[in-house]
């Protein structure tokens, strides 16, 4: 299409046309195929100015409204997740420093076991301590149950 003829047919769509711009395009489009092109132009026109009559602003608007909504919560919801976890690290932590201070206050609240292993020196004799302090000679061949020596 020569590019000359495009804008008098935008003014002859828009009535903005003069007398010898239409003399113009009246002498173009009885040239040869040109008729073709101005149709085919005019539907493309026609369609376009239908389909934006029927575009609605409101709808559109409330549209992109919802969208804006639907992201914003989603956000939140991200940022609640997200404070749950830091939440969920922070329990923990107290938790284990929790469990921690206690196991070492009751390994130092238990009662030290106080072995005592004087061993005499030049004796080969064995001595077994029971819990309530107590000592017994361990003897060389003979078994001890619990309340006496057997041989």
């Amino acid at each position: 299409m020569n590019p000359s003829i495009e804008p008098l047919i935008v003014k002859f769509l828009t009535n903005e046309a003069n007398r010898d711009e239409l003399l113009a395009l009246e002498k173009w489009i009885q040239e040869e195929n040109n008729g073709e092109l101005f149709l085919d132009y005019i539907k493309v026109n026609v369609a376009i100015n239908r389909n934006m009559n029927k575009f609605d602003v409101q709808q559109a608007k409330d549209i992109i409204l919802k969208r804006i909504e639907e992201n914003r919560k989603q956000r939140q919801i991200k940022k609640g997740f997200a404070l749950l976890r830091y939440a969920a690290i922070v329990v923990m932590a107290f938790g284990l420093g929790y469990i921690l201070t206690n196991r070492n206050a009751s390994i130092q609240e238990t009662t030290p076991i106080v072995v005592d292993n004087n061993i005499e020196p030049g004796t080969d004799k064995a001595t077994l301590t029971l819990e309530d302090g107590s000592q017994i000679a361990l003897v060389k061949g003979e078994f001890y149950n619990g309340n006496n020596l057997l041989g």
